[in-house]
């Protein structure tokens, strides 16, 4: 009876995180006076991006060097297409980075919530696929803000075109 009440009462408790938009992920309750261990809650801000689309490791779409990303890592083609890379590219206003903000005049870059090498979570309710961990080791055109760009191999579908439900969800 108790693992019941524990049950339906986590699942009410993250089904109302998920109402409040703060997820809350509850792993031990407290029933009956009975002492069970503390609650651990792990909260999170949500950040809603203005876009989201995937990118390649081609001339084309990136620079002469397209398998240097813009923190000196080196993209593995193999590693991309087997789903052990999974990297982004994310807008300049995103990204923390104190060596190139002093380099610029342009101030609405590089004073953001991420660095390179951080590891995000993303979330879509559209596009599942894209749902997950993600290690940002990329910046995306000067012109682009609020955005993401997610490396993926070539011609590999699903396709994501530009998607505009896509979050990261940020530990508080």
């Amino acid at each position: 009876m108790v693992k019941v009440m524990i049950l339906v009462l986590t699942i009410s408790i993250v089904t109302m995180s998920w109402i409040n938009s703060d997820i809350k992920i509850v792993t031990s309750i407290k029933v009956n006076n009975t002492k069970i261990p503390k609650i651990k809650v792990t909260e999170y801000d949500t950040l809603h991006l203005d876009r989201a689309t995937r990118y390649n490791a081609t001339v084309s779409q990136c620079d002469d060097s397209p398998f240097k990303t813009a923190d000196g890592s080196h993209i593995d083609p193999i590693k991309v297409k087997n789903g052990e890379q999974r990297w982004v590219a994310l807008s300049r206003d995103l990204i923390l980075d104190e060596y190139r903000n002093q380099l610029f005049d342009n101030k609405i870059h590089w004073n953001g919530k991420f660095k390179f090498g951080d590891t995000i979570y993303v979330e879509s309710e559209n596009h599942p696929f894209i749902n997950g961990a993600w290690v940002v080791h990329d910046c995306m055109s000067a012109s682009a803000n609020n955005s993401i760009d997610f490396l993926t191999a070539v011609n590999v579908t699903p396709k994501l075109g530009v998607a505009e439900d896509v979050k990261i969800l940020i530990k508080k």
